[in-house]
């Protein structure tokens, strides 16, 4: 099962705690803001660990042409994979239409700049059966890996997982589960769902995990 972890840390050194024990533990991938991708020294990206920068994180509610400057500066500093913000506003109302022009639109941008787009999808938000929706249109659009849950709002773990293995099983998306895993119990609970990866919320708590 992938292991990533979340970077998104207020103080530097709390910045590079971060990034030491994502490197020491080898998790798969270290997930941070945007805004924060330039307080990162740009060896640590291009050369020793692998990254993803979080665009309009938490709440995607910028319009399209800032969260395409966002990837673009992502990329200047080596960033490979951008996790894109659903916009929450469209989630909440349902607004297929926009989050699909979004999502086009920087899906292209990451195309064109040999970048791996993944939606950040706040699940919570919406009933299930737009979720399906919105899952099946953001894999006809390009998708082919999703993240569900920004971390930034209370979630359930068995929720999380229900949720994870319908898309993964429905629709083949893999699925990164971004849910309050935070023991060795919530990571077996994923590991024995096969869920494809899970999104740790704090580097503090990767002691907490046999893995």
């Amino acid at each position: 099962m992938r292991i990533e972890l979340l970077c998104n840390e207020p103080k530097y050194p709390d910045i590079l705690a971060c990034i030491f024990e994502g490197s020491e533990r080898r998790v798969d991938q270290i997930c941070t803001p945007s805004g924060i991708v330039p307080r990162i020294d740009e060896s640590f990206i291009r050369e020793y660990c692998n990254f993803s920068g979080i665009v309009d994180f938490p709440y995607g509610i910028s319009e399209t042409r800032i969260r395409v400057h966002e990837i673009l500066l992502c990329e200047k500093r080596g960033i490979k994979t951008i996790d894109l913000v659903i916009n929450r506003h469209d989630l909440e109302s349902s607004n297929l239409f926009a989050i699909r022009k979004d999502f086009k639109t920087c899906y292209e941008a990451c195309r064109v700049n040999k970048i791996h787009i993944r939606p950040v999808i706040e699940y919570r938000l919406a009933e299930p059966t737009f979720i399906e929706e919105l899952c099946f249109s953001l894999k006809e659009n390009g998708a082919s890996e999703i993240v569900l849950g920004t971390g930034s709002m209370v979630d359930d773990v068995l929720d999380n997982i229900i949720s994870s293995k319908l898309i993964e099983d429905k629709l083949g998306l893999s699925v990164i589960s971004c849910s309050p895993i935070l023991s060795s119990d919530h990571y077996n609970m994923f590991y024995e769902s096969k869920i494809h990866g899970i999104r740790v919320k704090s580097y503090k708590i990767l002691n907490n995990f046999v893995y």
